[in-house]
């Protein structure tokens, strides 16, 4: 009786075990999902607004974007492996009031990668870790998201946009 009460005392620990490990998993794919859902969004409603730059630096960028009838400063930073995002209204109807949120609750690291489009047949795409023209916006970005499990064990996610106005010159050419 006590060798089959520890044989399925073992297959209840080891059942238990993995259920954790799925569940951890789901959360970690839920939590990158709503980052690049929302990170997407706002550069797909990313706009060109004198006073504000698309900048990028070690761990750090900022665009306008819009959403609903505002004009809003965004800005993603990445220190002590957290996300904050930190939203300004810049419409002149809106108090302009600064708000910071943390974006994810596991260890995280981010990376962008901005589309250079070259429109030549061999490479009509070349990918670079920065977005040299502040004025301009980029025809695409691409997201690397990585969470790291309470184990340590990173997790990475990413998105690929292009932006449908930037996009015009190469789908017409």
């Amino acid at each position: 009786m006590s060798i089959v009460a520890i044989g399925v005392s073992s297959v209840f620990r080891r059942a238990i075990q993995i259920w954790e490990r799925v569940e951890m998993e789901m959360k970690l794919q839920q939590e990158a999902r709503a980052v690049l859902n929302l990170m997407g969004k706002e550069f797909l409603n990313a706009a060109s607004i004198p006073g504000v730059k698309w900048s990028n630096s070690d761990g750090e960028i900022t665009f306008a974007t819009v959403r609903n009838d505002s004009i809003m400063k965004i800005t993603y930073e990445f220190q002590s492996s957290a996300i904050s995002r930190r939203e300004i209204p810049l419409s002149p109807e809106r108090i302009p009031n600064e708000t910071s949120s943390t974006m994810t609750s596991f260890p995280a690291q981010l990376q962008w990668q901005y589309a250079y489009i070259s429109n030549t047949p061999d490479v009509p795409i070349r990918w670079e870790s920065e977005w040299k023209n502040p004025t301009v916006l980029p025809s695409g970005i691409r997201i690397q998201l990585t969470l790291q499990d309470p184990d340590g064990v990173p997790h990475s996610f990413s998105r690929t946009l292009f932006s449908p106005v930037q996009d015009l010159p190469l789908w017409l050419n």
